[in-house]
């Protein structure tokens, strides 16, 4: 079994093709055939197979033929292969025959001679061997010490200690083969001369091989080190080391004497909860003379980690300082497990401190524990105003159905706090439950929407409103990316409830709270009751929660309160106020109304502005209706701005209704933003209504990075857009590609701002492969014939540098046409699938390069 492992591992490294497969023939051959190989005129190959099958079936007979191959004439594939063979025999034999090639073979064949006897453990090899350590072969020296490593009697370690301090190999080697011998480790982790790896390792093995009391000390000498590296394997140590007194009392020394490492000491510490060093832990965290601030923040961090209470009191004084680490000291607070945090919150309601009464009620709250309410209510009326706050705060966190009576008498008491309103608020919302019928999303973006860098979510939000998630927080993690790095994105959601369609949004980070939801009816009905029984300030204040719950009761209310003329005025506008930011088209013929007709201009203001962000948002209205809309409500504007707002949609939309009835052309870029297209990084913007693709010097293009209109994948279909490029630009538009926005796929209408490729259609595989002036066919087999029907060069005169130019790309089939500002100057017809598929997608290339700038405008798709 030792033989044909050590067979398997000689093969595994010589990488010699034939055995796996077991093809030749030699290798069934008995020890008798394969000797008659090796002496026959056979090619080396089977020279070659007969010497490995011989590793596992030779014996003594074997010895003499295989150590003649052992000379300098002899090929070097068949030189290897014979000393692999032989050094697997068990025969005395073959070390004297392996120690007579030493002397009569140099170089590389030398070297593995010399590896062959450390494989045979060669004791008798040593005084060869030794010799080969200073030697001025690299390879020579190399071999001599895996060797020596390998035969390992006193005779080998010696010769490899006597060279070490000089040879690196020999150092190497000697470490290996000392196995953490005390000895040799004191002696290599003391010499000067070695390499610091070597050393550094050297002085691992001995600190892990002694015993506890000389560990100890040799682990504080070395923590206490000048050298980075040093100091680095201690801190490493901690975790190796096994769990003693002396070895708790070293790193408690180390922790008070030994200051630049003390903040990574302590994490190390943190990392082995079994040493006893709690109590060194606390004095550190509790500061003194010549404790550092980042030593106390380690040391508290590290107590909290393995869950000590003792240390919560720090963590308590770090919070209200309120200082650089007060947030994250609050979620230490916050996170501590068990009745030890519960306790610190409940002691600080207690305390005479304002701040300390406001920390216990916001822990108390973040910390989830509802049994503790009574002691939050009783400070509902603290006399400090902060206090009040975090107290109702905490209340929205905490309370509820049954809570909803002290919350709506709380709220009586204190109509003005804005916290108590989004507890109630909070409540509700936690109550919800989803309408009758299905949610359906339509379309999901999220990023920054006034200059296009969006990435399509809706896969992902389709997925989460079939876990059945009614909230939906829009961040990169959701998208999978960041579109707009640095800045302050939105998540926008287009749906339908029952047929309906609705529009929510929500900045980022922030939860989008799908409608279709409502309220269960007991609880619609206590506050119903609690409305209607109300007056006052604290009318307005249920009116405010009720405007948040985005539910057919709260539409109607709304509804109800802001038709009443002769109601408190301040209620009847807030009621128009939160009709004017409803999020559902129900609220548009409201809106018209109080846009004409509202109790004052600032409010028919704020009503038109609603109604045109609704009407701006109804995606599936006609867009004939949707246009006269738009003129219809530039009539009621106050401002002017308004007015022109409302006409310049108007005219956006009819301008887009009259050329799809003309040509049946739609536009794929809408002149505002990027809705419906996708990329990777932010190079393509909308710029004064233009669609611009640009790279610069400091955000350049690599590889090559393309705008894909996701909508919909494309078969047969007819393609008009107009361009413009900058003098070292190169773009073009993809024909039915795969969809990916890094690196080229598909046919592509080429172009670029010098003007040699405009004109040409491109494939990534076939380079230019409709010429200009061409037919060009290519069949199934990939054979390409060529038509002339023009000049090609006269063709390119058709492009205009520097100003706008108009492709018109046609995709029938199997055959691409394309128009250059009105002028046929390619047509290819490709009959496999592999390079034009069935379908594909539409997308527009930015080519890595030197700074550039492209730019279309007018891109109009018509389906075939």
């Amino acid at each position: 079994m030792k033989r044909i492992m050590m067979w398997t591992a000689v093969f595994g490294l010589m990488g010699l093709a034939a055995y796996g497969e077991l093809k030749n023939p030699v290798f069934d051959t008995d020890e008798a055939g394969l000797l008659a190989v090796l002496r026959s005129d056979a090619p080396q190959d089977d020279k070659v197979a007969a010497c490995q099958t011989l590793c596992f079936k030779g014996t003594a007979a074997s010895v003499a033929p295989l150590a003649a191959l052992l000379k300098e004439e002899t090929p070097m594939p068949l030189f290897h292969a014979a000393r692999y063979g032989l050094e697997n025999i068990p025969d005395a034999q073959v070390e004297a025959a392996l120690l007579a090639a030493a002397g009569q073979v140099k170089g590389l064949r030398l070297a593995g001679v010399m590896q062959s006897l450390g494989n045979r453990k060669a004791a008798a090899a040593v005084p060869t061997l030794a010799p080969g350590l200073t030697g001025a072969d690299p390879a020579i020296t190399r071999a001599a010490a895996g060797a020596l490593a390998k035969i390992r009697n006193a005779e080998a370690l010696a010769a490899l200690r006597k060279a070490a301090p000089t040879v690196p190999a020999a150092a190497v080697a000697l470490l290996e083969a000392a196995d953490r011998d005390v000895e040799t480790c004191r002696f290599l982790s003391g010499c000067g001369t070695v390499a610091p790896t070597v050393r550094l390792a050297a002085l691992r093995g001995l600190i892990l091989a002694s015993s506890a009391d000389e560990a100890a000390a040799r682990w504080l000498e070395t923590i206490r080190s000048n050298d980075p590296d040093t100091v680095g394997l201690a801190l490493r140590l901690v975790a190796e080391l096994p769990v003693s007194e002396q070895l708790t009392k070293a790193v408690a020394d180390a922790l008070q004497t030994v200051p630049a490492a003390r903040a990574r000491l302590i994490t190390a510490v943190a990392d082995r909860p079994q040493l006893p060093l709690a109590e060194t832990l606390l004095k550190l965290a509790d500061g003194g003379d010549g404790i550092d601030a980042e030593t106390r923040f380690a040391a508290a961090y590290a107590l909290a980690r393995n869950r000590n209470a003792k240390v919560l009191p720090v963590f308590v004084r770090l919070a209200l300082y309120n200082g650089p680490q007060a947030a994250r000291a609050k979620g230490v607070l916050t996170g501590f497990p068990g009745a030890e945090g519960d306790a610190v919150a409940l002691g600080l309601l207690k305390r005479p401190g304002n701040a300390d009464r406001r920390l216990g009620a916001e822990l108390v709250g973040l910390r989830r524990m509802r049994g503790s309410l009574a002691e939050i209510v009783a400070l509902a009326d603290d006399p400090d105003e902060q206090v009040r706050a975090s107290v109702l705060k905490a209340l929205g966190e905490l309370a509820g159905t049954k809570d909803l009576d002290l919350l709506l008498g709380l709220l009586a008491k204190h109509p003005e706090s804005a916290e108590l309103s989004r507890a109630l608020s909070m409540l509700f919302s936690r109550e919800m439950v989803s309408a009758a019928g299905s949610i359906a999303i339509l379309q999901a973006q999220y990023g920054l929407f006034e200059t296009g860098q969006l990435k399509d979510v809706t896969p992902e939000l389709k997925a989460l409103v079939a876990k059945g998630e009614r909230a939906v927080t829009g961040n990169n993690s959701l998208a999978g990316m960041d579109p707009a790095p640095g800045k302050v994105k939105q998540i926008r959601i287009r749906y339908t409830v029952d047929g309906t369609e609705r529009t929510v949004q929500a900045r980022e980070g922030s939860s989008a709270w799908l409608s279709g939801q409502l309220l269960p009816k007991a609880l619609e009905e206590r506050l119903a009751k609690a409305f209607d029984a109300s007056s006052g300030a604290n009318r307005r204040a249920l009116l405010r929660v009720i405007a948040n719950m985005d539910t057919a009761y709260a539409f109607n209310t709304l509804k109800a309160v802001a038709a009443q003329a002769d109601a408190d005025p301040a209620l009847r506008e807030d009621a128009i106020r939160a009709l004017a930011g409803w999020k559902s088209q129900d609220a548009l013929p409201e809106l018209a109304k109080y846009a004409r007709q509202a109790p004052s201009d600032r409010l028919r203001v704020l009503a038109l502005r609603g109604y045109l962000r609704l009407l701006d948002e109804a995606f599936l209205m006609p867009a004939e209706k949707k246009a006269a809309l738009y003129g219809e409500a530039a009539t009621w504007a106050v401002r002017d701005e308004d007015r022109k707002a409302a006409l310049a949609a108007q005219n956006q939309l009819s301008a887009q209704a009259e050329l799809a009835k003309n040509d049946g052309f739609v536009p794929i870029f809408n002149g505002k933003n990027l809705d419906g297209w996708e990329q990777q990084d932010v190079f393509f913007t909308v710029q004064n209504g233009i669609l611009t693709g640009e790279t610069t010097e400091e955000h350049p293009c690599r590889p090559n990075h393309h705008l894909i209109w996701k909508k919909e994948e494309v078969k047969n279909f007819e393609l008009i857009a107009e361009f413009r490029l900058s003098e070292k630009a190169n773009s073009g538009i993809q024909i039915r590609c795969n969809g990916q926005t890094i690196g080229d796929n598909g046919y592509q209408a080429d172009m670029d701002g010098a003007g040699n490729y405009p004109g040409f259609i491109y494939h990534p595989r076939q380079h230019l492969v409709g010429e200009r002036g061409a037919d060009v066919i290519l069949a199934a087999d990939g054979k390409k014939t060529v038509n002339r029907f023009a000049d090609g060069a006269e063709l390119g005169k058709l492009y205009k540098k520097g100003d706008w130019n108009t492709y018109r790309i046609l995709c029938v089939d199997r055959k691409i046409t394309i128009w250059l500002n009105g002028t046929k100057p390619a047509h290819v017809e490709d009959a496999r699938l592999e390079m034009l598929p069935e379908t594909g997608y539409i997308a527009i290339q930015l080519h890595q390069g030197p700074p550039m700038k492209v730019e279309y405008r007018s891109v109009r798709y018509k389906k075939l």
